[in-house]
């Protein structure tokens, strides 16, 4: 599985008029090719799930042809001239998909992203419920900052069937690669999580082809009661056996991950409670619940990509798999990043990493059972 996929569910916050960084931007450009003028739209907008907050994106350009597949899954080619015309019947999973429920038309059907955002700019600022919002994550390196900056892509958008009681969330499912020497408990006991500096598959550009990307995610522990609640226990050791492996081997398992980007919710423990507080409850004048604050307690803001569960399907049925590259295979793919790439350089090749997608990769689904789960607390 190539460039993580994502499922996020939130209230869009579309910029201020004023803003530097407008809802859509329109940029004309001479094609030096054709010598013609080539109109681009690039969209960007906030997604609020919950406490947390992401910034969602997607770029495209007028074209000579659109290329895409047919119903057969065989390449096709269509003036871009024709491309709005229903009687071309192409594969469902090569479309662009904005439904915002009846009030807007229902379901509408795109071949390129470039007619999503039209649609997009025209309607989503008269929309006021909750979305569904999917697509991909890529990470692009910035030289000026010397940091990998993560972006991501719109594929899809949905008004949330509130019958289905979908929680706000940001969830992706990503095929992580790992061995023993990724993984680090030395923060596990007294913090409360575990990291794994593993790496992700993606595609970087035509010369570069498929690389491995370094990512770290953490295992938390903080919602655990391993003293009180047998069941805490258990589903923490299940858990953390994925995480803590003992081989030398690459191998890589796709995982449930939770994306947080804000105040983090924590739970109310004696940790909190002030001396005189303190001084109470050992008196047995009052026991520590009854100091517990009204509302959620929100600790520091974080920023971090928390690991869910291991999802178990497809491939991964049965769990890991080994990686497909020797150990100096694997070292040799992964990505070195220019050092001197400035940032429009940076910003003008995630643009074009969107084109890379291979049809095999663009028919996997998300499952939403595994997205889903009843076990939101424990991440």
């Amino acid at each position: 599985m190539t460039n993580p996929k994502f499922v996020f569910i939130g209230a869009s916050s579309l910029p201020k008029a004023t803003s530097k960084t407008p809802f859509v931007r329109e940029i004309v450009k001479r094609d030096p090719r054709t010598g013609k003028d080539r109109k681009m739209l690039s969209l960007s907008f906030g997604l609020k799930s919950g406490d947390n907050m992401v910034y969602l994106e997607a770029f495209d350009g007028e074209q000579e042809k659109v290329t895409t597949y047919n119903e057969n899954n065989e390449k096709i080619t269509i003036p871009w001239e024709e491309r709005t015309n229903n009687a071309i019947k192409v594969a469902g999973w090569t479309l662009y998909i904005v439904d915002l429920g009846p009030a807007f038309g229902g379901r509408h059907e795109f071949l390129t992203r470039y007619d999503l955002i039209s649609y997009l700019r025209e309607n989503l600022p008269r929309y006021a419920g909750r979305l569904m919002i999917t697509g991909q994550l890529n990470r692009q390196w910035y030289a000026e900052k010397q940091r990998y900056t993560d972006r991501f892509q719109i594929r899809n958008v949905f008004a949330v069937d509130e019958s289905q009681k979908y929680k706000d969330r940001l969830s992706l499912q990503m095929d992580i690669y790992y061995n023993k020497d990724c993984v680090d408990l030395a923060d596990l006991e007294k913090g409360k999580k575990a990291y794994i500096n593993g790496y992700i598959e993606q595609y970087i550009n035509k010369e570069e082809g498929i690389k491995y990307v370094p990512m770290t995610f953490v295992f938390s522990s903080a919602m655990y009661d391993l003293e009180n609640n047998p069941h805490h226990k258990e589903l923490y050791e299940y858990k953390l056996s994925y995480v803590n492996v003992d081989k030398k081997k690459m191998r890589h398992l796709l995982w449930d991950v939770v994306l947080l980007n804000g105040a983090e919710e924590v739970p109310f423990n004696e940790s909190m409670l002030t001396p005189e507080q303190r001084r109470q409850v050992e008196l047995g004048l009052h026991e520590v619940e009854d100091f517990r604050p009204r509302g959620t307690i929100y600790g520091d803001k974080v920023s971090e990509y928390r690991l869910k569960s291991p999802c178990l399907i497809g491939d991964f049925q049965s769990g890991f798999l080994p990686a497909d590259e020797t150990e100096e295979e694997f070292e040799m793919k992964i990505y070195q990043p220019p050092k001197n790439e400035s940032f429009a350089e940076a910003k003008a090749n995630s643009q074009t990493q969107k084109a890379a997608v291979t049809a095999e990769e663009e028919k996997k689904e998300i499952s939403k059972e595994s997205l889903f789960g009843d076990d939101d607390l424990f991440y």
